[in-house]
């Protein structure tokens, strides 16, 4: 039986890229793993050495758009101090990235559904884009940083979801995030003064 070699990192990285592409050209149920592979020119062979079906390669592209989209996060806000600006800088960038992706978020939205393993991948995730943003929050002087983190984090997550639909940024609904943020930073700092 011939061996097949293991997948590079660069490979990979084709491979990720390939499916981010295909997720703006097919359905989720068109998807396959012998498709991806054929559109990147991977064997499945190969494929299947390193994903066991397609659920396992989304779970691996899902972590892959979840790195890419911290790094341009810290890419974008590491030349400004902790505050509102920071936190507002990072919302529009994820709300950009989750727009640039929106294919793949389609894929990964439906894939949720029926395959409990990617939803289980965000979840650890969201909880750790929460701490970044409650240290935001707690510069700024909030109560419950984390509480509101998550709360700010779930309404980032429905701006994305409505611009998905729309398949445009929505100013008046990144406006309306903004405005949360700002309008509880201005009662802090009333509270504060009393």
């Amino acid at each position: 039986m011939p061996t097949t070699k293991r997948m590079t990192a660069a490979t990979k990285q084709k491979l990720f890229k390939t499916v981010v592409q295909l997720a703006d050209e097919l359905p989720y149920n068109d998807a396959t793993l012998a498709r991806v592979g054929k559109a990147a020119k991977v064997p499945t062979a190969q494929l299947k050495t390193q994903f066991v079906d397609f659920t396992h390669l989304l779970i691996a592209v899902q972590q892959y758009i979840l790195d890419e989209l911290r790094d341009n996060v810290i890419e974008g806000t590491a030349h400004l101090p902790p505050g509102l600006d920071r936190v507002r800088t990072a919302t529009k960038v994820y709300l950009d990235h989750s727009l640039l992706r929106g294919g793949l978020r389609v894929w990964l939205l439906q894939a949720r559904r029926e395959q409990p393993e990617l939803a289980e991948g965000l979840r650890r995730q969201n909880p750790s884009f929460a701490v970044v943003i409650s240290t935001e929050f707690h510069a700024l002087g909030w109560p419950y940083p984390f509480a509101a983190a998550r709360l700010y984090l779930a309404a980032i997550q429905e701006a994305a979801r409505l611009e998905q639909i729309k398949g445009e940024s929505l100013a008046y609904v990144r406006e309306a995030i903004w405005d949360i943020a700002r309008f509880y930073t201005r009662q802090v700092k009333v509270g504060a003064a009393k």
